[in-house]
């Protein structure tokens, strides 16, 4: 309370603010009310007078309290960070090379295969989501087999998800890693990575 130098917050909830004259027919929040040190002694001493028939306008941020504003509850509160990025914020909007895919690979492997999954996109689509093999169906950023996508990708958690789909293409190649047999998937290209 210290940090409020010489003003009160007070309380008032529903059955306060309709014996002070407020109009309000539903149940409500409790308000925080701040009051300057003359108001605070009116309100110590019992007198209604302290108590506005119209609130003063609610004030975006009640940091620091200013005498006869009202505070919501959330507007004493600091905003909670933003949450972090999903895996479709981590898609880059201009590709200048494979590397721009790497934090999306970081958000489905583990630290230590990240390298190698990059080298993978590397060589299967050189970082081309909407890579088609002309010879196969080999298709997106891992080069997944038409015939394959269907089960993998519902194994994976990402059923009816797009082959060209970055996000569900790293995230079955992920799961295809870890659940699936591991790198073989890519032996012909290893050569390569």
């Amino acid at each position: 309370m210290r940090a409020f130098g010489s003003y009160l917050i007070g309380i008032f909830t529903l059955a306060g603010l309709i014996a002070a004259g407020g109009a309000v027919a539903q149940p409500a929040p409790s308000l925080f009310v701040v009051m300057g040190p003359a108001d605070a002694a009116l309100f110590a001493a019992g007198l209604d007078a302290v108590i506005p028939a119209e609130p003063s306008p609610l004030l975006t941020g009640c940091h620091p309290p200013v005498s006869g504003s009202v505070c919501l509850p959330g507007d004493l509160v600091q905003p909670a960070p933003p949450p972090p990025p999903g895996p479709y914020d981590l898609v880059p909007a201009e590709i200048e090379s494979v590397e721009d895919w790497r934090p999306l690979v970081e958000m489905f492997f583990e630290p230590g295969d990240v390298d190698r999954a990059v080298r993978v996109i590397s060589c299967e689509s050189r970082g081309v989501s909407s890579a088609k093999n002309p010879t196969s169906t080999a298709s997106g950023l891992f080069q997944h087999l038409a015939s394959q996508w269907r089960t993998r990708s519902a194994k994976a958690g990402w059923a009816g998800s797009d082959v060209f789909d970055p996000v569900a293409n790293v995230a079955v190649a992920a799961w295809l890693v870890y659940e699936g047999g591991g790198w073989s998937h890519w032996n012909a290209s290893g050569g390569c990575w």
